[in-house]
């Protein structure tokens, strides 16, 4: 195994700056989101969780994989955001603090992960590879967007696509 490989596989013991900037990003995500945490459902939360009967059960394993399906159901086609539903159903019932919460947690967890996929790619080699690989997985979190705008439900993503295209080509 070479070094740098080895570099990344064995886990890092955490150091006080790590550690520091993890939680300053934590904290930078609970400050944008706070506000959320009070607010009630919005745009297509109602039809996704109030009116949404296959989260009401989440015993109904079947149903709560089999998400309705009409236009503009945000869970249609998306068994998985069913089942976080679901989950959150049965823990605060149609409370939107329980949703929003869960929201701000996949958010910071998305903005840590990324924080931890940057800074390992970084520590591989202080040279022009390291920013290569660094090119590489943000052109696959490109690819991701991309993948993400043709799925008729996330319309973020589609817009986010527009907006990347209408950019003029890197030199």
């Amino acid at each position: 195994m070479t070094a740098s490989v080895a570099r990344l596989v064995a886990p890092a013991a955490p150091s006080r700056g790590i550690a520091g900037s993890a939680a300053i990003l934590v904290v930078a995500v609970l400050t944008v989101y706070f506000n959320s945490l009070g607010g009630a459902f919005v745009f297509d939360d109602a039809a996704a969780i109030v009116d949404n009967p296959t989260i009401r059960r989440l015993g109904a394993f079947g149903d709560v994989l089999s998400p309705p399906r009409e236009a503009g159901q945000t869970v249609g086609g998306r068994p998985l955001v069913n089942l976080t539903l679901a989950l959150n159903h049965a823990v605060g019932g149609t409370e939107p603090r329980g949703y929003h919460l869960f929201n701000v947690t996949v958010h910071a967890l998305a903005a840590l992960t990324l924080f931890g996929l940057v800074r390992r790619t970084l520590r591989l080699e202080p040279s022009a590879k390291a920013h290569t690989n660094l090119g590489l997985a943000l052109q696959e979190l490109g690819r991701t967007s991309e993948a993400l705008a043709l799925d008729p439900g996330f319309a973020p993503a589609r817009e986010l696509l527009d907006a990347q295209r209408a950019l003029p080509p890197a030199r």
